[in-house]
């Protein structure tokens, strides 16, 4: 019987740590660069971009297709999140702008001013 009532408590804690990682496992890129545009809201919400960069992140490392369109239109709403002063989105933005410029178009000027403001040079 004790022994029952381990594996039953093993396997909620397996479905747990499933539940963390189906979340960026299982995305679809559509829904996702539709939820990109609230990049261009007004006054965005920095969690909930956090959370739209971290899976397009996902996306992307997993080797997605992105064509040069869509690459092109979400690297530059991606940049108007500069405007906000949260430092956590800041450092997911350079890792967001970093995997999507091999993609998108007319990116050169933008990432060149991004590598002085890094590199304080």
């Amino acid at each position: 019987r004790h022994l029952v009532k381990m594996m039953s408590l093993r396997k909620d804690k397996n479905e747990e740590d499933e539940g963390i990682g189906a979340t960026y496992m299982n995305l679809d890129k559509s829904s996702v660069l539709q939820d990109a545009r609230l990049f261009n809201a007004n006054q965005p919400n920095p969690r909930k971009c956090i959370q739209i960069l971290t899976r397009l992140l996902c996306l992307l490392t997993k080797g997605v297709k992105i064509s040069r369109q869509e690459a092109t239109t979400t690297f530059f709403a991606v940049t108007k999140l500069f405007q906000l002063p949260n430092q956590s989105l800041r450092k997911l933005l350079y890792l967001v702008i970093k995997e999507l410029s091999p993609y998108a178009d007319d990116v050169i000027i933008l990432t060149s001013s991004l590598t002085k403001d890094m590199t304080g040079s």
